[in-house]
């Protein structure tokens, strides 16, 4: 549980325990530090931008969220943009660049 705090964040697994009123374990609450979310794109790299898309951080940050009740939902998931490739390809189309104009092959930039 502190690797994923250290990545998104302290502010919204306290909201998250205040707002559920849950008790941490001492044990646990002591080896939680306070610390600001990372952005996804900060773990972007040369050797692994070409497997990175803008769609595949935006479901990412869906998906990695505290509460359930703000998560995105598995049905909600398979609608993202992220599977349009995989819906038209289903589809028999030939022409799998996304609606969105963000192709699921082009990597997301900024990295270091």
């Amino acid at each position: 549980m502190a690797r994923i705090v250290s990545v998104c964040g302290t502010d919204g697994l306290r909201e998250y325990i205040r707002k559920y009123k849950i008790n941490l374990p001492t044990q646990i609450a002591k080896r939680i530090k306070p610390t600001v979310p990372i952005p996804f794109e900060a773990f972007i790299n040369r050797k692994n931008q070409h497997r990175t898309t803008h769609n595949a951080l935006d479901l990412l940050e869906k998906m990695l969220v505290y509460d359930k009740n703000g998560r995105i939902t598995p049905r909600e998931a398979l609608k993202h943009p992220y599977f349009n490739k995989i819906r038209k390809l289903q589809n028999g189309e030939t022409n799998v660049e996304d609606d969105d104009g963000d192709d699921n092959e082009a990597p997301a930039s900024g990295y270091k």
